[in-house]
């Protein structure tokens, strides 16, 4: 690894192995890599992987070199495991809300969006998104009066990392995959914040409906 930070393990991944797919699915989520069925490094995934995957351990050469000769081992055995948490402010169950920067022409990944959304008639396109799990969603009112929805983060301290990271920069808010909104982010958030709906606000049952969601109701 460069500088002083010790020893890593490079996977390299066999073509046709899905794994691009499955880490599109779960950016902005823990990943525990598996060895005897033990966690042996919780990582965030950041963006997709396609066929190489770096292990930043901060191991010793000895530790690197187990470890490595451990996965070599287990090549050809995959197999279904439990979940496994990576902290204890992330992967709780609960409900999530997804938030990706608004790309623009020029910025990388504009030709190959994460996901692509209308709103007020416009087709915007977004980077990766990153998951954040929902602690609590109430009825409030944004700051012209309309009807609103107040929510609080698990995780509050990577939720006010990635808001000062893409402070000035227009973010989208998806909800049960749905995008409700992409206000620009003026600077870190503290954990907190309010769901709008835009000029004419939410409904009520609209409302109602995305505070339910978020308390991990059924909404069918």
């Amino acid at each position: 690894m460069p500088g002083d930070r010790g020893f890593g393990v490079s996977l390299k991944l066999l073509p046709g192995n899905d794994f691009l797919d499955f880490s599109m699915q779960h950016v902005g989520k823990p990943l525990a890599v598996m060895i005897d069925d033990e966690p042996a490094i919780v990582l965030m995934l950041h963006g997709s992987i396609a066929d190489q995957v770096l292990l930043a351990g901060d191991w010793t050469k000895a530790e690197a070199e187990d470890l490595a000769g451990k996965l070599d081992a287990q090549r050809g055995n995959a197999r279904e495991l439990i979940s496994v948490r990576g902290s204890a402010a992330a992967a709780t169950g609960k409900p999530t809300m997804e938030l990706a920067v608004r790309l623009s022409p020029g910025d990388e990944g504009y030709d190959n969006p994460w996901v692509t959304a209308e709103l007020k008639g416009k087709e915007l396109r977004f980077g990766s998104g990153i998951s954040f799990e929902v602690d609590a969603a109430f009825p409030t009112q944004d700051r012209d009066g309309r009807i609103a929805i107040g929510y609080k983060v698990v995780d509050v301290e990577g939720y006010r990392a990635f808001t000062k990271k893409v402070a000035g920069r227009q973010v989208g808010i998806f909800v049960d995959g749905k995008l409700l909104s992409a206000p620009t982010v003026e600077g870190p958030i503290a954990g907190q914040g309010v769901l709008s709906g835009g000029s004419e606000g939410f409904s009520e049952d609209e409302a109602t409906r995305l505070i339910q969601y978020l308390r991990g109701a059924s909404i069918d």
